[in-house]
């Protein structure tokens, strides 16, 4: 019911501007949101804050990881690792969090750093807190990339049409079964 209240056509892209503009009470977002907030109106900035979600279980997964193809030459592979061993180091997950797009790895920041960037210790803390929502079904997480493009669809089609919900998820199954097949 409460997706009957969002214009149509609204997606988080286009939903963070009227945010932003000051015109919607609250958005539920990620931490990268923080870089649109630096860019409000003067008047309007001292207004937005930052908040934890107000639900027992704070969703997390996987989330702008860092992959190698497949099929990739031996220099190649060799030059990616090494590429995400300098990106795991303490000092490039700091220099990562301080971005707060999203959050780094545990303890990154330091208490100094949170102390400058306050919404940074809203999002850190809100990051320790979060469940791993990532599918521990062997299938699921093979095909993730579907699986995740279909609920997304189908979230998408409830947001801005007027088809009823349980249609929409009855469609989202069998497509799921077809895409994703268990």
């Amino acid at each position: 019911q409460s997706v009957s209240y969002a214009p149509k056509g609204t997606n988080s892209a286009t939903a963070r501007q009227p945010f932003i503009d000051g015109k919607t009470a609250f958005l539920r977002d990620g931490p990268w949101v923080w870089g649109a907030v630096e860019k409000a109106p003067a008047e309007i900035k001292p207004q937005l804050k930052v908040a934890g979600l107000p639900f027992p279980v704070e969703p997390g997964g996987a989330s702008n990881s860092l992959h190698i193809a497949a099929k990739v030459d031996a220099k190649k592979k060799e030059a990616v690792w090494k590429f995400i061993e300098m990106a795991a180091t303490p000092e490039w997950q700091r220099a990562y969090g301080l971005t707060g797009s999203p959050a780094p790895r545990k303890n990154a920041l330091s208490a100094a750093d949170l102390t400058a960037n306050p919404h940074l210790k809203i999002i850190n803390d809100e990051a320790a807190r979060a469940q791993n929502l990532f599918p521990s079904v062997p299938a699921v997480r093979a095909g993730y990339n579907d699986f995740a493009t279909q609920v997304t669809k189908a979230a998408m089609r409830m947001i801005s049409t007027q088809d009823p919900t349980a249609r929409v998820l009855a469609d989202l199954q069998r497509e799921l079964e077809r895409a994703v097949p268990l």
